[in-house]
C-alpha cells in the first residue's frame, strides 16, 4: 500500500464525477463519511459550516473542471483515504470529502475503482 497525494483536477470532470459516485456507493468500501460543507465570505466567518442541505446529487450537478479534486492516501494523515472536492459556485466555496480507514480492504477496493474509471494503476503515479 503506497501512501500518496493525487492530483485529479486536471482529470476529465465526468470521470472525477464517476470516481466520486463510486467511492459513496461502493458496499465493500467500510466505515465512509461523507461531509459536504460551505464557506460564505458574506459570512464573514473562517472556518467551513456544514452543509446539512446539500447531498451527494446535487454536489455532483455543481461540479465543473475548474473544481479542485484531490486523492490523499495516508497522506497527509496516515490512517486515512480522503477523497477532497472544491470549487467555487456564486462566490461560495463549496466542499466535500470523503473519508475512509486507511487498511488493506478500502486500498484494494479504491485502486481497482482508481484503475477502472481513469485507466492507471494507483501504484504507478
Amino acid at each position: 500500500m503506497k501512501r500518496n497525494q493525487i492530483s485529479l483536477s486536471r482529470r476529465f470532470v465526468n470521470k472525477n464525477k464517476e470516481f466520486l459516485l463510486g467511492l459513496c456507493n461502493s458496499e465493500e468500501l467500510k466505515d465512509r463519511t461523507i461531509n459536504f460543507s460551505y464557506l460564505d465570505p458574506k459570512l464573514m466567518k473562517s472556518a467551513r459550516e456544514k452543509d446539512e442541505e446539500m447531498n451527494l446529487d446535487s454536489f455532483l450537478e455543481i461540479i465543473t473542471r475548474y473544481y479542485f479534486v484531490k486523492l490523499q492516501i495516508g497522506s497527509p494523515a496516515s490512517d486515512i483515504i480522503r477523497y477532497h472536492i472544491s470549487g467555487n459556485q456564486e462566490g461560495i466555496e463549496r466542499f466535500c470529502d470523503i473519508e475512509f480507514p486507511f487498511n488493506n480492504q478500502n486500498y484494494t477496493v479504491i485502486s481497482r475503482l482508481f484503475n477502472e474509471i481513469y485507466g492507471q494503476n494507483i501504484e504507478s503515479i
